[in-house]
C-alpha cells in the first residue's frame, strides 16, 4: 500500500471511530428569520425541484459529493451512495482520485461507481495541485474510471 492508500483508509477509520463533527460550527441560519408568507394556494405536488446540470435533468439540486476511494470499505460506500444516485437521479461526486493514479490497483473503488450508477451524473475529482503533478493521459483516465 502507498502512503496515500493507507491516509485513504485512516479517513475512513477516523469517520468511524472519532468525534470528527465540528463542536462550534453553525449553518449561520440562526441569524436569518423569515417573514411568514402562508402560500394557501400553492399545492405541494405543483412544487418542482428538477434542475438541468450541463446536458442532464437532475432530480433535485443535490449532489452526494466528494466521498472516499481506494480502499476495500470505500469501495463498499462508493456502491451503497452511486447505487443511491443512480436511483433517485441525483449527481455524485467520488473522492480524490489521486490514489487511483498512483496506485491503479485501486482503480476499482472509483469504477463501481459507474457500474452501479450506469444512469446517474458522475463528477471526477482531481485536486487543484494534482493538476501540475499529473500529464494529461493520467487525468483522462482519471475521468474515464
Amino acid at each position: 500500500m502507498t502512503e496515500t492508500d493507507l491516509r485513504k483508509e485512516d479517513h475512513i477509520q477516523i469517520c468511524l471511530e472519532e468525534k470528527v463533527q465540528a463542536q462550534l460550527a453553525t449553518t449561520g441560519l440562526e441569524d436569518v428569520h423569515f417573514i411568514h408568507r402562508c402560500l394557501p394556494e400553492t399545492s405541494f405536488e405543483t412544487i418542482q425541484l428538477t434542475t438541468s446540470l450541463f446536458d442532464r435533468t437532475l432530480s433535485a439540486p443535490i449532489i452526494i459529493e466528494a466521498m472516499t476511494g481506494g480502499t476495500k470499505k470505500s469501495a463498499h460506500i462508493n456502491t451503497a451512495l452511486a447505487e443511491a444516485a443512480d436511483a433517485f437521479n441525483i449527481a455524485m461526486g467520488v473522492g480524490s482520485q489521486r490514489v487511483a493514479i498512483e496506485n491503479p490497483d485501486t482503480s476499482y473503488s472509483f469504477a463501481i461507481v459507474r457500474e452501479k450508477a450506469p444512469n446517474a451524473f458522475i463528477i471526477a475529482n482531481i485536486g487543484g495541485p494534482q493538476l501540475k503533478e499529473y500529464t494529461l493521459t493520467q487525468i483522462n483516465r482519471a475521468i474515464d474510471m
